[in-house]
């Protein structure tokens, strides 16, 4: 479990500690809502079409190992609630 977290430490301090990788990941998402609006409408080109498939995988990468961080994060706290 520790050296999962040591792996996923520096994209959970990158991607929420600082404010670089707070405003990348607001813009990423708010543009991301922009271009899903305009594939929904059917007004997207297919450059912006390429660019949302590309900020959906690079968020889904992102989302996926801050999500592991948490989980092994969590089990060390219940593993250490039972050592008590």
């Amino acid at each position: 479990i520790l050296s999962i977290l040591g792996r996923l430490h520096p994209t959970f301090e990158i991607y929420l500690n600082t404010m670089v990788g707070k405003e990348v990941l607001i813009t990423d998402v708010n543009l991301m809502g922009e271009l899903f609006e305009k594939i929904y409408n059917e007004t997207a080109t297919l450059e912006e079409k390429a660019e949302f498939r590309v900020l959906k995988k690079r968020l889904s990468h992102i989302m996926g190992k801050l999500d592991t961080y948490f989980k092994k994060v969590n089990e060390i706290k219940r593993v250490m609630n039972v050592v008590k």
